[in-house]
């Protein structure tokens, strides 16, 4: 039981580590990456937690996420940071607005309770790569879904009729490779922590 409990801090200290560490090296990506679409993976490490330490767990990995989005975007205060945290002003304004936390943390939340249900779902039994590949694949798809209907909802008058034109392109371009890049590493890398963490 003991070393059970070990090993869980272990992997929720090493879990933190990694989305700390890949969303700031993420801004690097971002900014030196020559191509358009920008595929990012801040959400494998939350996926993998939430099949692997179940929903409680993975839950609060997503809610640190969250907290790191909204200290990333307040530090690196960009054009479009202001979405992701109120202490920078929504454009043509002199404050920011709270419900960006909303954008930045809530579907954070939801990427490390989801995966899990849907693995189990397709694992009844044994560990499932299609149901990890299914997992990663939902887990992207509810980080995106939700933080560009909420980015809809809270700032579409805001940012204009264009930003309608924006989402969608990001949905077809950004989205698709997110949840290929998902489906392919949370089954190539979950099968080996979920062996350690049963040891």
């Amino acid at each position: 039981m003991r070393n059970k409990k070990t090993n869980e801090l272990a992997i929720v200290a090493m879990f933190i580590a990694t989305i700390t560490v890949l969303g700031v090296l993420n801004q690097i990506f971002l900014v030196y990456w020559p191509f358009l679409i920008k595929p990012t993976i801040l959400h494998i490490p939350v996926i993998i937690a939430s099949i692997v330490l179940g929903p409680r767990l993975g839950g609060l990995l997503g809610l640190w996420w969250g907290i790191n989005s909204v200290t990333i975007a307040t530090v690196t205060a960009g054009p479009t940071s202001f979405l992701f945290t109120p202490f920078l002003p929504v454009p043509n304004s002199t404050h920011g607005d709270v419900r960006s936390l909303l954008i930045a943390i809530v579907p954070r939340i939801l990427v490390g309770i989801l995966p899990y249900f849907i693995y189990k779902l397709f694992s009844s039994k044994k560990p499932s790569r299609i149901g990890l590949s299914i997992s990663g694949i939902v887990g992207s798809m509810t980080n995106t879904i939700f933080v560009l209907s909420a980015i809809y909802v809270i700032f579409g008058k805001i940012l204009g009729w264009g930003l309608k034109t924006v989402l969608t392109s990001i949905v077809a371009t950004n989205s698709l490779a997110e949840a290929i890049i998902a489906a392919i590493l949370v089954a190539g890398v979950t099968p080996a922590v979920l062996k350690v963490y049963k040891k």
